[in-house]
């Protein structure tokens, strides 16, 4: 594993996990499927341990900064990429059960059909035997049962089979014909193993070996006598060809990471010159650059060749870098008369931008805003010295004001809370002894408005609230749905004295929007199941219980339709 890891980019690793699952045969590549889930999320660790290792380096970094991960944008695309997978194992387990099901009726139909014939049908032979080869061939040409019922629909057939023998008085010699014919087949199988080990196409090879594995399996037994000859022969021949499969996949893999692995050090290598630019200060060594770059691209073309779907994305950030490198070193020397001017002209817009946030009481936010604006600061360049200095100071100032008082806050957080809690505690009583819906109301949307009480309160705050709202409500005598309605309106009246408001009654409308989806598709999906029920009793009662949860689904509809209408 460890080897793949570091063989992989992100980019390889979607590459090669998109085109796996877009795959006919997505469901046979599960083990390499998690091999790559597992690469993914190791690269990802390194990439946390990098930042964390440069951010801990930084011998500039403030007293209060924090280190701030910074989530790779391929990460969407893995996630994307793992639920695919997911629903399409899921879809394809289901379809697999259907099939199985279907097998499993057609063969309990036949069970009935031999077993009629082995006790009522046996006066004409002509027609019996007929009738018993037909069931034979429909039972060899059905499909597989799932494991937990194969056992005894095979049992049962070999016991009809073997009466059915016994009853016609001629068993000895249909066993014996059918255990030479299926001998014959078994040889058959066999000579198709010995040429399959010259097929030149490997994909072919696996595929056919399977195939004629799974009509191995599907071939009924033969003598004793001839049976360990043929199954030493038949294993053989297999384990042969699995060896074969193996070490041909085995050095091509070995070959594909040998060379992957050089062309990511070789990218490595143009990484790290990208970042070593950042440090040139003088003409010089833009101009030894050019000779660097076309090192490195004779050495990406002597490391080899691979499939071009591996290579592209590398092949791509590779000239990317290059490229840009160029870039730089073009454009270099027409920048440098303007770069003083335009540097304090960056730096002031960055003041301006944490100017607007140094009030903010959003602490995680804006505490990575800041961060990623010191970052740009840092990216920015330098300036005239004396200009830089003045503006470095402004800079650090606002950063200062609101890092200090994010620092008061929090250092007084804990006794905050506690607060909240005894005055949650002292609404919930309140809440109990409320004399009307009104004033329910408003001690509901006091207790909302609250703010966060210790975590380890958190349940037992919830559940006096909720031990308080049942007492009211039976006080009041008001019904469920009354008490819900009461309790958004005041949950409502809440979100809009808050001080963030906007936002807090967008997410609410978005969450409220949610179930309203959710509950259509519920909805939608029982109207569809009505119409699969028949006449029978069973059938009715079960429609009666899918009528009764639609009714159910319709009224909850209604009443998150009420709500929505409430947040407009």
């Amino acid at each position: 594993m460890e080897d793949m890891e570091t063989a992989l980019t992100k980019e390889g690793i979607l590459e090669e996990l998109s085109s796996l699952i877009q795959g006919e045969e997505f469901y046979q590549h599960s083990t390499r499927i998690k091999e790559l889930r597992s690469a993914y999320e190791s690269l990802t660790e390194q990439e946390e341990k990098r930042q964390r290792s440069a951010f801990d380096q930084k011998e500039d970094k403030e007293e209060e900064e924090e280190f701030v991960f910074s989530a790779n944008p391929l990460d969407v695309r893995f996630v994307e990429l793992k639920a695919k997978y997911s629903l399409l194992i899921k879809e394809h387990k289901a379809k697999l059960a259907e099939e199985e099901k279907k097998s499993l009726e057609l063969k309990t139909a036949l069970l009935a059909d031999l077993k009629s014939l082995v006790e009522e049908d046996m006066q004409e032979m002509g027609a019996a035997f007929a009738k018993f080869y037909a069931i034979r061939d429909a039972w060899n040409a059905a499909g597989q049962v799932n494991k937990s019922k194969f056992k005894q629909v095979q049992y049962d057939y070999s016991h009809f089979r073997d009466l059915f023998y016994y009853n016609v008085g001629i068993h000895d010699g249909l066993k014996k014909y059918d255990l030479k014919k299926n001998a014959e087949e078994k040889q058959a199988v066999i000579e198709d193993l010995k040429a399959l080990i010259e097929e030149s196409s490997f994909k072919k090879m696996e595929k056919s070996l399977k195939e004629l594995q799974a009509k191995w399996d599907e071939i009924g037994p033969t003598s004793q006598d001839s049976w360990e000859k043929l199954k030493d022969a038949y294993w053989d021949l297999v384990n042969g060809i699995y060896e074969k499969l193996r070490i041909h996949y085995k050095a091509l893999r070995e070959t594909k990471a040998r060379i992957l692995e050089e062309k990511q050090a070789v990218l490595a290598k143009m990484e790290a010159l990208f970042v070593e630019v950042t440090d040139f200060k003088n003409p010089k060594q833009w101009v030894e650059l050019n000779d660097k770059i076309n090192a490195l691209h004779q050495e990406w073309k002597q490391s080899g060749f691979i499939s071009k779907d591996k290579e592209e994305a590398i092949w791509l950030r590779f000239k990317e870098l290059s490229d840009k490198l160029r870039e730089q070193k073009n454009s270099y020397f027409e920048k440098l008369k303007a770069q003083n001017s335009k540097v304090q002209e960056i730096k002031r817009k960055l003041i301006e931008e944490a100017e607007a946030l140094q009030d903010s009481k959003e602490w995680k936010s804006t505490s990575e805003k800041l961060i990623k604006l010191q970052k740009r600061w840092k990216e920015s360049g330098s300036a005239q010295r004396k200009v830089d200095q003045q503006l470095w100071e402004q800079f650090r100032a606002v950063c200062d004001k609101f890092f200090n008082t994010k620092n008061t806050y929090f250092a007084t957080l804990d006794d905050r809370q506690e607060a909240n809690f005894v005055k949650k505690e002292a609404l919930c009583t309140a809440i109990t002894n409320a004399k009307t819906e009104a004033e329910l109301k408003a001690k509901i949307s006091e207790w909302q408005g609250v703010d966060f009480v210790p975590k380890k309160k958190i349940a037992q705050s919830e559940a006096n609230f909720e031990k308080a709202l049942a007492t009211a409500a039976k006080n009041l005598k008001m019904d469920k749905d009354d008490l819900e309605s009461l309790r958004f309106e005041a949950k409502l009246s809440a979100l809009k004295e808050d001080e963030n408001a906007d936002v807090k009654i967008q997410a609410e409308r978005n969450y409220v929007q949610t179930q309203i989806d959710k509950i259509k598709e519920e909805i939608h999906r029982f109207e569809e199941n009505m119409g699969f029920f028949g006449q029978s009793k069973g059938s009715q009662k079960l429609k009666e219980v899918v009528e009764k949860r639609l009714q159910e689904a319709e009224t909850q509809l209604n009443s998150w339709k009420d709500k929505l209408k409430m947040l407009k």
